[in-house]
C-alpha cells in the first residue's frame, strides 16, 4: 500500500484505507476479502487476486472574496485510489477519486462549525467506493 498525503492535516493511515477498501469491496457482492500480512502473502494466485493500493490525498483552500467583516473561504478535500489487482493469468488497473467541497467561510472571526474527520472519512468512503464498482465492472467485462 502508497499513502501520499499532500496535507499536513488530512492524514489518512494504512488501516483506514484497509477498513474502508474492505467495506467497499464487501458491499459490490463480487469479492471474498482476506487480509494478508505482507510476509506472509503469496508473490501468486491462481484462485484470487493480490491487491495493491495506492491512494493521493489533497487539501486545498480557496478564498472566493474577502473584506473587514467576512471572508469567503472553499475547502476542497479529494482522494485518488488506484487498485491493482493481479493473478497469474490477469492483471487489472482501476482508478476512481473522491471529493468534497466544504465552505469554511468567516462571518466576523467566527468560523462554521466543521468535522475534519468526518470530512475525511466521507472522501476516503467515497473513493474506495468508486474505485470497488470500477474494479468489478472491470472484472466482469474481461
Amino acid at each position: 500500500m502508497y499513502l501520499d498525503n499532500n496535507s499536513d492535516t488530512l492524514n489518512v493511515t494504512p488501516h483506514e484505507v484497509k477498513m474502508a477498501l474492505a467495506t467497499a469491496l464487501k458491499e459490490t457482492n463480487c469479492f471474498k476479502v482476506v487480509a494478508v500480512d505482507r510476509g506472509d502473502e503469496p508473490t501468486e494466485l491462481e484462485d484470487g487476486y493480490i491487491l495493491n493500493v495506492k491512494l493521493v490525498s489533497t487539501k486545498e483552500k480557496e478564498v472566493m472574496k474577502e473584506n473587514l467583516l467576512s471572508k469567503e473561504e472553499k475547502e476542497r478535500i479529494a482522494m485518488v485510489v488506484t487498485l491493482s489487482a493481479n493473478n497469474v493469468n490477469r492483471k487489472v488497473f482501476v482508478s476512481a477519486k473522491g471529493e468534497l467541497i466544504t465552505d469554511k467561510s468567516k462571518y466576523f472571526g467566527i468560523e462554521k462549525e466543521t468535522s475534519p474527520e468526518n470530512d475525511k472519512r466521507t472522501v476516503l468512503r467515497d473513493a474506495t467506493k468508486k474505485a470497488s464498482i470500477a474494479l468489478q465492472r472491470e472484472m466482469i467485462n474481461k
